[in-house]
């Protein structure tokens, strides 16, 4: 395969694997709450930290080595995204059946429509890799005719939707840089198209495609959470599907992928299967909390799981992986019991000046850590 058409194939898969429930949620509701300052809150850090990964790992052997070095926080990693797409997935058939259909009796489709794209995905990774990089590309010709179709001039209106002060991103920038920046690394899919192309070019073309992805997202705004059209919810649908496979067949390759020889058969169905639990939860909680639940409980809920990428998996990355001693095992779990509570307080007071404590917890640890492990030279006059 020549390389320019590699290029563009892997970076086309990057930018629909990394299409994520964030992607395509958190841009709308961060809109919702600031304007065009919240998307630039997420648009500016996610677009460099994807498409950087692929110029900080300048070969493939460099991702090899990050992929080994991370070992079973890569594997978590696909595990806790599945579950987040599954919620989503769960939060969007609740928001339609609210809006469309406000009978009760089918709160169950909250149950069945994410276990429905999860049994699809499963077969989906099955598929060979020349057909990931035709699908893919397919996927995303189809997101640029759905934003035409959609319309451009809808974003005339993004404005208008702010509900607080645009100052307020500026307390929460840190922890979404923080978070987006560092993220990609633990990412297989994007290792894995690391490593199937020789250069990193092809991530300059996932950058600019996934640029696109969020000004579509964008256009879309003004109609969530109750009025989204049904070209919109069939773009959740099938771009769940390929996130959800991708992941799936990095747990089930992954010894052979990653050399992480300690994921047996057993424990690869663990982290597979696992996320079903989730839509399971969410199912129960509609049928037990009833109407005590509403839009701003699910919204609540999808900014809980967004934390795992806001803060645990950047700190893991910083404090632990570095380090795996007792002592920074300890530092991780002590600055996450702080950390979490007061970006609880920070996100939902709303206080967003707080979110920088736990980024300054964080990445004072990790220097802390680095520098008290760093052997230390007696100099002799």
């Amino acid at each position: 395969m020549p390389a320019w058409i590699a290029n563009c194939g892997w970076g086309i898969f990057c930018t629909v694997s990394w299409t994520w429930c964030i992607g395509m949620w958190l841009p709308i509701l961060l809109i919702h709450r600031f304007g065009w300052a919240g998307f630039w809150l997420i648009a500016i850090p996610n677009v460099l930290g994807c498409a950087g990964m692929g110029y900080v790992l300048r070969s493939k052997e460099a991702s090899r080595k990050a992929v080994t070095q991370a070992g079973l926080s890569v594997t978590w990693f696909s595990t806790v995204t599945i579950a987040y797409h599954l919620f989503f997935l769960s939060m969007i058939a609740t928001f339609m059946t609210w809006a469309f259909a406000p009978d009760p009796g089918l709160v169950w489709l909250s149950l069945w429509i994410p276990i429905a794209v999860f049994s699809i995905a499963w077969f989906v990774s099955y598929l060979p890799t020349i057909l990931w990089l035709v699908v893919a590309s397919i996927i995303f010709a189809a997101t640029i005719v759905t934003f035409f179709i959609i319309g451009p001039n809808n974003l005339d209106h993004v404005s208008d939707l702010a509900e607080q002060a645009p100052s307020g991103a500026i307390g929460a920038a840190p922890m979404f840089a923080l978070g987006f920046l560092l993220c990609p690394h633990l990412d297989a899919t994007l290792h894995r198209a690391r490593q199937a192309v020789n250069g990193p070019h092809a991530f300059g073309i996932f950058g600019l495609g996934f640029a696109f992805t969020m000004v579509f997202v964008a256009s879309y705004a003004m109609y969530a959470p109750y009025a989204l059209p049904s070209l919109i919810i069939a773009f959740f649908v099938y771009q769940s599907i390929f996130t959800i496979a991708a992941h799936l067949r990095e747990l089930r390759l992954g010894e052979q992928f990653t050399s992480r020889g300690e994921v047996n058969r057993g424990g690869k169905r663990f982290y597979m299967l696992s996320p079903l639990v989730v839509p399971l939860i969410f199912w129960l909680a509609l049928m037990i909390g009833g109407t005590a639940l509403d839009e701003l409980s699910l919204e609540r809920g999808y900014f809980r799981f967004l934390v795992m990428y806001g803060l645990v998996f950047p700190a893991i990355m910083l404090i632990w992986l570095p380090n795996r001693t007792k002592t920074s095992l300890v530092w991780l779990v002590v600055v996450l019991c702080i950390s979490l509570p007061i970006a609880e307080f920070g996100m939902f007071r709303p206080a967003y000046w707080l979110l920088v404590i736990p980024v300054f917890l964080i990445v004072g640890s990790a220097v802390i850590l680095r520098r008290s492990n760093t052997p230390r030279v007696n100099h002799i006059n």
